[in-house]
């Protein structure tokens, strides 16, 4: 399959990349950096240079691939005005493609807002965070839209071996300076681990 992924260069992207060319699948990923290009060279895709708030500069892409993957996020105040105009720029491109093309849209298990005890599955009502509810309405808008045949996925604490938040808070604790969790404070949802393609708990 050819496959575009947005976001590729980002922790749960280069994990999705890594598997997609195991499994021979031709990717072409969105890159706004000349650091992001040469990433995305080591790992054997095809970089596209451009920007999630340029959709105008890649938009066309989508048209000539069998399946899109975002897992772009900009974690900026304007994140969901981003987001909305990527989605309505590829589903305008795409036209009347009838679900022919594949999306695997990435939301979030913040989205189940506080669980308690119970353990968040795919049945699980969302209560997200006033600052997040547009996640839920744009992964609506995929699964219905006509453009796309769209699947959404929801990603918990990501492990990874350099970077990431798991990685922030070991550097705190080795400073003794406080891990800062007053964000998540919110978001507490409890959730099943699953394990990535070698074995190691992902938690995503």
């Amino acid at each position: 399959m050819r496959v575009f992924v947005l976001g590729g260069p980002g922790l749960i992207g280069v994990a999705v990349i890594r598997d997609l060319i195991k499994h021979c699948h031709k990717v072409l990923a969105l890159s706004r950096s000349t650091r992001s290009v040469a990433i995305l060279k080591a790992l054997g895709t095809s970089p596209l240079r451009g920007d999630l708030r340029a959709p105008d500069a890649w938009v066309q892409s989508v048209r000539r691939v069998d399946a899109v993957i975002q897992v772009a996020a900009t974690f900026t105040e304007d994140m969901g005005q981003v987001e909305s105009k990527a989605r309505e720029a590829m589903i305008q491109a795409l036209g009347c493609k009838d679900g022919k093309i594949r999306l695997i849209y990435t939301g979030g298990v913040w989205l189940y807002g506080a669980t308690g005890n119970s353990i968040a599955n795919e049945t699980t009502q969302f209560q997200p965070m006033p600052a997040l509810a547009w996640v839920v309405e744009t992964s609506e808008k995929l699964l219905h839209t006509q453009a796309f045949a769209t699947a959404v996925i929801h990603p918990a604490m990501v492990y990874h071996q350099v970077g990431g938040a798991f990685s922030r808070f070991i550097d705190c604790a080795k400073q003794h300076k406080q891990i800062d969790l007053e964000r998540w404070s919110n978001a507490l949802a409890a959730y099943p681990p699953q394990r990535s393609g070698n074995g190691v708990p992902s938690f995503a």
